[in-house]
């Protein structure tokens, strides 16, 4: 039971960490971030 809740928080945070990446690609050009990104890894 405590291994399902983990895995739903972990879920929440991915679903949340990629509506923050949507926002932000419809926020600046994607080409900008596709550069920070590449810049990042």
């Amino acid at each position: 039971m405590k291994r399902k809740g983990i895995n739903i928080m972990l879920l929440v945070v991915a679903v949340m960490t990629l509506g923050l990446l949507v926002y932000r690609t419809r926020q600046r050009p994607v080409v900008q971030i596709s550069h920070e990104a590449w810049e990042y890894y």
